[in-house]
């Protein structure tokens, strides 16, 4: 797989009622990949929100390896969501969760397995904006991915924590804590900065700083662009847009990630309207802007080998 791929994400854009009835037939996955390869992807990323990846079985595992090979596609990688390391309660089922998911990214040949701690709204509605439930809730999460980053690692995959705006991951600081509690080189993060535009809170901070303070540990990338829209108690309201129009300039962004030698997937996730042709004319607009940066920097985009 080249370096700085543009992938599709097969969440949002395969996330409407059709896709989902058919979720766990493996007749329909090698079909909707097609949808994604029609339209010039080549990479994929793996979601939970299409699949419910850490309970497939290992024969579906095989099943989805050669869908993904028939469609003519790349893994770039797996990515879950609704994983709590920091209540007892819940900590058990968040190990065994990642610990599936990291023997299906490895049986699939991912390199990357993105995790995120939050959970889709349900019925009762937006969650409430994070706060700390004591003091060492930082901690004590990294050092939870400490042996899941270690198992991870002999197995050829790279953890990434993914950013949003409801839960622990809503601000840099405390990726940064965590990584750091954890101890571990190959734990990165997913710097899904609309994720966290998507607050109706105040911002914690504007994406520039979240990319800035990252940047060192940024080993995945989820992108998708959108605008707030002011209210008059302070808070906001979202709406997503496609790649080029939003609050986020990737044109900057993506220099900023080169720059500092990052040169992992991209996985354009969109939703609202034509989810599936929004991403692609997000992929087109991202493979310019690459090829732009890395003439202007005067970087060589090369193969990955896994080893």
């Amino acid at each position: 797989m080249k370096e700085l791929v543009v992938a599709a994400s097969t969440g949002l854009l395969f996330a409407y009622q059709a896709i989902r009835d058919g979720r766990r037939d493996p007749g329909e996955w090698e079909r909707q990949l097609r949808v994604l390869s029609s339209q010039g992807f080549t990479a994929v990323d793996l979601s939970e929100l299409w699949l419910p990846l850490a309970d497939l079985t290992d024969l579906e595992v095989a099943q989805l390896a050669a869908a993904v090979k028939a469609a003519g596609m790349e893994i770039a990688g797996v990515s879950i969501i609704d994983v709590d390391l920091a209540s007892a309660a819940m900590l058990e089922l968040g190990r065994t969760k990642v610990r599936r998911a990291i023997t299906v990214t490895a049986m699939l040949g991912a390199r990357y397995l993105s995790i995120g701690f939050h959970s889709l709204p349900g019925d009762q509605g937006m969650p409430p904006r994070w706060a700390p439930s004591d003091e060492d809730e930082l901690e004590r999460v990294g050092r939870e991915l400490t042996s899941l980053t270690r198992i991870a690692a002999e197995r050829g995959v790279e953890l990434t924590l993914e950013m949003f705006e409801r839960g622990i991951l809503d601000r840099s600081a405390n990726v940064l804590a965590i990584i750091a509690a954890a101890g571990e080189k190959s734990l990165g993060a997913n710097p899904d900065l609309a994720n966290l535009l998507r607050a109706p809170w105040p911002l914690v901070e504007d994406w520039p700083e979240t990319l800035r303070a990252v940047l060192p540990f940024m080993n995945y990338w989820h992108v998708k662009n959108g605008v707030r829209t002011a209210l008059p108690d302070g808070c906001a309201i979202y709406h997503p847009t496609d790649m080029q129009h939003g609050l986020i300039d990737y044109r900057s962004a993506i220099q900023m990630a080169v720059r500092a030698g990052f040169r992992g997937p991209l996985v354009i996730e969109h939703y609202g309207g034509d989810a599936i042709a929004q991403a692609a004319s997000g992929r087109s607009y991202l493979c310019a802007i690459i090829d732009e940066i890395c003439a202007y920097e005067g970087l060589e985009i090369k193969e990955l080998r896994h080893q």
